[in-house]
């Protein structure tokens, strides 16, 4: 299944459509209640812990828009700076 949902996510149509999309769903994704619920929506066999370690691949911290990801982000820099 993930093969197929990667595959689903490239296809040009698919990336126009998450393209305009996403951004409006997920511009500020502090002020989501659950973003979980969002993505089980667009994605429903989608699971937190390995979708968490997929996403953490491609994740650019300087590009998160997230502030609690940022402070998260600078205090774990803040901590191996300090080892």
């Amino acid at each position: 299944m993930k093969g197929k949902i990667v595959f689903l996510l490239e296809e040009p149509s698919m990336k126009t459509l998450l393209d305009s999309l996403l951004p409006r769903i997920f511009a500020t994704p502090d002020e989501r209640f659950k973003p979980s619920t969002d993505v089980k929506r667009l994605v429903p066999n989608f699971q937190k812990i390995s979708g968490a370690r997929n996403i953490a691949q491609h994740l650019i911290p300087a590009d998160n828009r997230s502030h609690s990801f940022q402070v998260f982000f600078t205090g774990m820099q803040r901590l191996m700076q300090n080892t």
